[in-house]
């Protein structure tokens, strides 16, 4: 072949492996091909939120107010975690998912950046206190890991930093970490919210000394980004429209005629929480000389909760991993004194169960709580979601709680009942209490359903004060529900029921984003100590040693090819 035919046929290939790489490039335009091969799929999305960026109908546009080229090495893996995740988004959202990363504390003037600081406060977007290292001093910096979207005139907020208070406690790693893991379900959760067209319908019932409506109003504040809430009377009312109820600690008992309406409306297809003490302890008579008897409650629920699957146990759990009580033993110049002693009544719940609803959870409180079994029933399956710690003590009531208790050391050994579920989610088909009992000539029978027509869930919280938020009522103050005034802790109390009541309604599924697990591959530190040098020395060394072994190669190959003919 001549010269030149063999110039014409390399310049034909190279113009034919150009053209291959410019088509390839145009049809990667139209047909996306992503491959995850991580073994945890980080950067993989659920197919539930994929649906929702698919179904977008206009721009959602996200700020993200972590940005800088100073944030500390934890902070930057969040930062590029999210831009990872963003990028993601818009490969299934196209052009109706738009962002930027803004540094607040860059913005100058000085006014321009304490405005922009109160609007995102305004927001719900919260400063967050880290300390770095610059120079070999320790400085305090201001970082803001939130981020807001907008879509249309709507506008709502998110925090990039999440996790579990037990984790960071242990190693702050972790909590980046559960924040990462977390980032996909807080962003679309959001979006949703912002796209909602039309909210579902969660109704309270009242009539039987349920909680009051300041008692519930933090939760409400969340649940209404969501749902549409409402408060009820079962005489007054069709449940027909409504998607969920909620019994939040009734003191009174139920009818017969308001049960047979739960009951219909599960068999329905309704979703029901229940939020019941078992046990009723009145607290203002525990620092009495008396003390106070704890005596069970009389609501008439807990046969229709038996019929579902749910025993409901008339004692009360004493928990080593307890919260405080705080009563005033005296005064000094005129100032009430206060005493804050650990009260076992007072259960601090981390001992949760793997689930989309409790996972990367902090704790959780309880007061005064009882326990709960499972009993047979055909066709539902009982989900446990919280338990207590190990080192718990169980007491059959009747029996008296005096605050003296807390002033005595308990004994380890009296603690060996083990964890005890106080919380049960059940799903699958029930079958109606009034099943075999409503006689042909009822005027009920021509209605009534003996099984549910369709797959439901029932929530069962051994404990009535479980969703309840402190009142200032002197001041008309509502205190965030989960905050403990006595510690400063806010527990996760209500995350746990927007987590759960998403999980009950949401058709769309979101909350199975929660189920990404991130896992942090650490090093051996020992190890890393023992074997520094030599693997410094492998890194610096190895590299000059492959080169010269290539060059080596590379001329013994030539020498091979080409040396022979010369001779």
């Amino acid at each position: 072949m001549k010269r030149s035919q063999k110039r014409m046929h390399a310049l034909r290939g190279f113009l034919i492996g150009v053209a291959a790489i410019i088509a390839l490039n145009l049809l990667a335009q139209y047909f996306v091909i992503r491959i995850d091969l991580t073994e945890d799929k980080r950067y993989s999305i659920a197919p539930q939120t994929q649906e929702l960026l698919r179904g977008l109908e206009g721009p959602v546009f996200i700020q993200v107010y972590l940005h800088g080229d100073d944030l500390p090495a934890d902070f930057r893996r969040l930062r590029r975690s999210m831009e990872e995740l963003l990028e993601e988004f818009r490969v299934y959202g196209g052009s109706n998912i738009q962002y930027r990363f803004i540094d607040p504390q860059s913005i100058e003037p000085a006014e321009a950046r304490d405005s922009l600081i109160q609007y995102l406060a305004m927001h719900g977007v919260s400063p967050t206190n880290v300390f770095v290292k610059e120079e070999g001093k320790r400085v305090e910096k201001l970082l803001f890991p939130g981020a807001i979207l907008s879509y249309g005139n709507k506008y709502t907020s998110i925090s990039l930093l999440q996790g579990d208070q037990r984790a960071a406690l242990a190693n702050p790693q972790e909590i980046i970490n559960h924040s990462i893991e977390n980032m996909e379900y807080e962003l679309a959760s959001a979006i949703y919210q912002l796209t909602l067209k039309k909210k579902k319908k969660i109704a309270y019932v009242y009539g039987h000394k349920e909680l009051t409506p300041p008692e519930v109003d933090d939760l409400n504040q969340s649940l209404s980004r969501f749902f549409q809430i409402y408060g009820i009377r079962l005489s007054e009312v069709s449940l027909d429209t409504l998607d969920a109820l909620i019994i939040a600690k009734p003191q009174t008992a139920f009818s017969e005629e308001e049960k047979y309406k739960i009951d219909q409306y599960v068999m329905k297809g309704g979703n029901v929480l229940f939020f019941l003490d078992a046990v009723e302890v009145r607290e203002d008579s525990i620092n009495t000389p008396e003390g106070a008897v704890s005596i069970g409650y009389d609501h008439r629920l807990i046969d229709l909760l038996f019929r579902y699957g749910i025993r409901y146990n008339y004692e009360l759990i004493e928990d080593l991993n307890c919260g405080v009580l705080g009563l005033i033993i005296g005064e000094m110049a005129g100032k009430p004194q206060m005493e804050f002693l650990p009260w076992r009544y007072y259960p601090i719940f981390y001992n949760f169960f793997p689930h989309p609803v409790t996972k990367n959870l902090n704790a959780v409180f309880g007061r005064y709580v009882c326990t709960l079994d499972t009993v047979k029933a055909d066709g539902v399956k009982k989900i446990p979601l919280i338990a207590s710690s190990p080192k718990t003590k169980v007491l059959d009531i009747p029996f008296v709680i005096h605050y003296n208790e807390a002033r005595l050391d308990p004994d380890p050994e009296l603690f060996n009942d083990g964890a005890r579920t106080v919380a049960y989610l059940l799903e699958g088909r029930f079958r109606s209490l009034y099943q075999n009992r409503i006689l042909p000539s009822d005027p009920r029978a021509q209605t009534f359903l003996a099984e549910s027509v369709k797959p439901t869930r029932i929530f069962i919280c051994a404990d009535g004060d479980f969703i309840r938020n402190e009142v200032n009522w002197q001041k008309k103050q509502v205190l965030p529900l989960g905050y403990d005034r006595n510690t400063g802790i806010t527990f996760d109390n209500k995350r746990f029921v927007v987590n759960l009541l998403h999980y009950m309604l949401d058709d769309n599924q979101l909350i199975l984003a929660r189920n990404k697990e991130v896992r942090l591959r650490y090093l051996d530190k020992d190890r890393v100590q023992q074997e520094r040098t030599f693997w410094q020395a492998f890194n610096l060394y190895m590299p000059l040693l492959i080169t010269l072994m290539l060059g080596g190669v590379y001329h013994l190959v030539r020498y091979w090819r080409f040396g022979r003919l010369t001779k």
